[in-house]
């Protein structure tokens, strides 16, 4: 009888975990859409098409949300405006803020 009961407990406790939350999605999987869709992981969110801002059931990538960026000596960097109207210096700032691209350039 104990045996039944810890394969029991054991299986709720699998359960349990497996209904914590979505695993989430990897980098460059498809996101959202179709009423929400899948999510992404950690320190990733659902990029967007360029230009497409406000339409929420729009399918996306899951793209890395980098912690640091490094800037490099003779490299150029083209501003990107943000959905969220904010024009950022580069795309590597866009991505840590984790914001899809409305449109190159200054808003």
């Amino acid at each position: 009888m104990s045996k039944v009961l810890a394969i029991g407990g054991a299986l709720a406790c699998a359960f349990v975990i497996g209904l914590a939350g979505p695993a989430g999605a990897k980098v460059g999987a498809k996101c959202g859409g179709n009423i929400i869709g899948q999510f992404c992981g950690p320190n990733e969110f659902c990029q967007k098409p360029t230009g497409v801002c406000f339409n929420f059931d729009i399918a996306g990538k899951c793209a890395a949300r980098p912690e640091v960026c490094h800037l490099r000596k003779g490299v150029f960097y083209i501003k990107e405006c943000g959905c969220d109207g904010v024009t950022y210096a580069n795309d590597c700032e866009r991505l840590k803020a984790g914001v899809s691209m409305k449109h190159k350039g200054a808003c």
